[in-house]
């Protein structure tokens, strides 16, 4: 059983604490936060005028038992507050209240970009895909620390809260929710969320560019040889004569929860002994046809990769402007990819030493990092 150094509490805000205190101040403004702290302690956590997320949390720091581990101290909060003043001062709130109590280490909050109610279109464009992606980084680097991690989805916008839930499913992190009449907090059951690592695989040069820059205009990638489960995904803007493609906030998820959580059994296939020349085997008639530069990345890989037994070019060429990986064919030892100087494509199949299914994934991970880098 994994031994955890603490738990690390994400948590979606509401603002169910503000109308609170502004009714018990009887106020329209917003309250200095000294005030609504005195509000929020003239009680215990369990009451309503303390609002969703102090209400809900209260079980996670008692220690809550979990599908898959228990919370236990220390305790680190974040709180992902809307980007407009009643959500950074929520978040101010939250962080005085928690910080200084016993068993919480840090209590922080980060605003997401985007995340707000005055624009409809920019929030499901830009506010959840950020919202997925300061959630992802936020996860991951709690692990890295070696904190038990849990999401709380009880408080923000219902989108926000649905996104939350598919965040923990994806990145298999426990989420609870307290609904509105419980005095209790639930976790929420496993739902069928899944993707294909293999489409993600063949366009992952397209979804770490999209994932690091925010977006592409259409000249600038060839979109028109995507996956048309991919294509149709992606968010499309008009920008004068061109068209701005980015990743929609479902393919932000599909995306870093590939990157968090790789497949258990992966693993480097052995290391394959042989000169250079016994594993370029590019058919030499063909090479005058070849994308410039076949032979040079051939090469690359050869001395890059030592579990590479044979690489050959083959006919037909592919009308191609992108290098990636092709479809399995069922083979374990051998991968199919395209290789393109961003004029034409070749199909290089690549012989290796894979014996099962986690020696395949292990080596499509690197040829696909390998060709995005191209």
């Amino acid at each position: 059983m994994t031994k955890y150094s603490g738990t690390f509490i994400l948590v979606t805000v509401g603002t169910s604490a503000l109308g609170n205190v502004r009714r018990a101040l009887n106020t329209n403004d917003l309250p200095s936060i000294q005030e609504a702290l005195e509000v929020l302690k003239r009680v215990g956590p369990e009451d309503r005028t303390c609002g969703a997320e102090v209400n809900s949390n209260r079980r996670l720091l008692e220690g809550m038992r979990l599908s898959c581990g228990e919370t236990l101290q220390p305790y680190e909060l974040m709180f992902l507050v809307s980007e407009t003043d009643e959500g950074r001062w929520t978040g101010d709130l939250l962080k005085a209240y928690y910080n200084g109590l016993r068993g919480v280490d840090k209590a922080d909050w980060k605003e997401i970009e985007g995340l707000s109610p005055v624009n409809a279109g920019r929030f499901a464009r830009l506010g959840l895909r950020n919202l997925v992606r300061e959630s992802s980084a936020l996860l991951r680097n709690a692990e890295g620390k070696g904190f038990f991690r849990v999401i709380n989805a009880t408080g923000g916008f219902k989108a926000q809260i649905s996104f939350a839930g598919l965040i923990g499913q994806t990145l298999g992190v426990p989420v609870i929710y307290q609904f509105e009449k419980f005095d209790d907090c639930v976790e929420m059951p496993p739902m069928p969320v899944d993707f294909d690592r293999e489409i993600w695989l063949m366009h992952y040069d397209l979804f770490m560019r999209l994932s690091e820059k925010g977006a592409l205009l259409e000249k600038d990638y060839p979109f028109d040889e995507l996956d048309p489960v991919i294509r149709e995904l992606l968010d499309v803007v008009e920008e004068g004569a061109d068209r701005l493609y980015s990743l929609s906030p479902i393919l932000e998820l599909m995306h870093q929860g590939f990157l968090s959580r790789r497949p258990r059994q992966i693993s480097k296939p052995s290391a394959y002994e042989a000169p250079l020349s016994e594993k370029v085997k590019l058919v030499k008639s063909e090479e005058a046809h070849d994308p410039v530069g076949t032979r040079k990345i051939a090469e690359m890989m050869v001395r890059k990769f030592d579990w590479i037994k044979e690489i050959k070019n083959h006919t037909p060429r592919m009308n191609s402007a992108r290098s990636h990986l092709l479809p399995r064919r069922g083979e374990i030892d051998r991968h199919w990819i395209c290789y393109s100087d961003g004029v034409k494509g070749v199909r290089l199949s690549i012989k290796t030493s894979c014996e099962h299914d986690g020696h395949y994934e292990y080596v499509s991970e690197r040829l696909a990092e390998f060709l995005a880098d191209l």
